[in-house]
């Protein structure tokens, strides 16, 4: 039995007649001879309506009883849209079921709002499709060991998507959206950006977790660890997307593969804390305890025994985050937290980083060149990033993508 998975974002089954298309495109890769499972995420803005829903019940669900409810509430777009899209199937003279998270098997930690998927047990998946049945698995959800429904973090259907398809051991995980793949710059702030046919799961990883919304950094993450391919493509054409798999020697033609911005960050800066062993893991704990993640740490030189910790994070993060820093903050005697939001992270990604030392003063020059002033760095093997003001982020991946040839075809995509 060669398995598929297929995952289709909110607009791919936004309205009726796109739930009919991807019905269509459902039943023709039965037609070519595969078992397919299929996972959608909720219609259109349903998620952002259901969240203005709670909203204006609880402005920020920071109780653990709370975060069950909120995700028991979220957990309900999913629900309806995989009825639905089974219904369509159907509709075209194909067997299909829908199931719950709970039902194909995900079992979850238990961390409402932002959980991790710890098994899936995928009997009922399997027998549905011995059966020849369609699969419709609802995304961005699961079960944790109490029952209690819990959800995945935003992009969570991704997620769901990606671990199917390691769980079932299948070719390959198809992730439809409203793109068409991985760009060397985001299109629509750079008209010469060039579509990437190929990237290594590293490369793709950092693009995903440094801005490039094309798919959640922990689905490639999963497909790394199980060697399983990805192709992202667009649900609305059969263009050829991009494939994530494992590198080989010829795939990368380029030091660079491709420029990206975030501009949902936040500077986060605890003021004049104790410089003595212990300080930053008290931090740094905290916030990783609550799934919080922190990038481009700088700790200042000591000052008569003291010192500034700065980080970023996601600007969503931002309430909670204050809620777990502002009591360590009071207990290590600190001045005080402070933030700016006027920020972004615009950022270099390429496996040819760490052998090419000169990236980096490139890199620095051409923000120079255009005037835009670096508040601070942080550096991997194959990423360079830069925190910026939030207003020079389009010119800075614009400077960029010139500065490295990105609009230029050459080899390795």
């Amino acid at each position: 039995m060669k398995i598929v998975v297929h995952k289709y974002g909110g607009s791919s089954v936004a309205t009726p007649a796109r739930m009919q298309q991807v019905a269509r495109r459902v039943v023709a890769a039965k037609g070519a001879g595969y078992a397919l499972v299929v996972v959608t995420s909720a219609r259109g803005d349903r998620t952002d309506r259901l969240i203005e829903l709670a909203r204006q019940v609880i402005p920020q669900p920071r109780r653990t009883e709370a975060k069950g409810e909120y995700d028991a509430l979220l957990a309900t777009g999913e629900k309806e849209a995989v009825a639905l899209l089974a219904l369509a199937i159907i509709a075209r003279g194909q067997s299909a079921v829908s199931f719950t998270g709970a039902q194909a098997g995900i079992r979850t930690d238990e961390v409402h709002t932002k959980a991790r998927i710890i098994r899936i047990k995928a009997e009922p998946i399997r027998a549905a499709l011995q059966a020849g049945q369609i699969v419709v698995v609802a995304g961005f959800q699961g079960t944790d060991g109490g029952g209690r429904t819990t959800t995945l973090g935003r992009g969570g259907s991704d997620i769901t998507a990606v671990a199917l398809a390691a769980a079932l051991g299948a070719e390959r995980c198809e992730i439809c959206k409203d793109v068409e793949g991985f760009y060397t710059a985001n299109p629509k702030l750079v008209p010469q950006a060039r579509k990437l046919p190929r990237l290594s799961y590293d490369e793709a990883m950092e693009l995903a977790s440094l801005g490039a919304e094309v798919t959640h950094p922990r689905a490639v993450e999963i497909a790394r660890r199980h060697r399983l391919p990805i192709l992202l493509r667009s649900s609305f054409n059969e263009h050829e997307g991009t494939w994530i798999k494992e590198e080989t020697a010829m795939e990368n033609g380029q030091d660079i593969r491709g420029v990206v911005c975030d501009k949902g960050e936040v500077k986060i800066a605890i003021l004049e804390v104790p410089d003595r062993p212990g300080v930053a893991a008290e931090i740094f704990s905290a916030l990783g305890e609550a799934r919080i993640r922190a990038d481009m740490i700088i700790q200042n030189l000591s000052r008569r025994g003291i010192n500034d910790i700065s980080f970023t994070i996601a600007q969503d993060d931002l309430p909670e985050a204050l809620s777990v820093l502002e009591p360590i903050a009071r207990r290590l005697d600190s001045q005080g937290i402070s933030y700016d939001e006027a920020t972004a992270k615009v950022s270099i990604v390429g496996g040819g980083i760490a052998s090419s030392p000169e990236i980096a003063g490139q890199m620095f020059t051409a923000l120079a060149e255009a005037g835009i002033n670096i508040a601070s760095i942080s550096t991997s093997e194959i990423r360079i990033s830069c925190l910026i003001a939030q207003a020079e982020a389009d010119r800075a991946v614009a400077a960029l993508h010139s500065c490295f040839g990105l609009g230029q075809s050459k080899g390795g995509g």
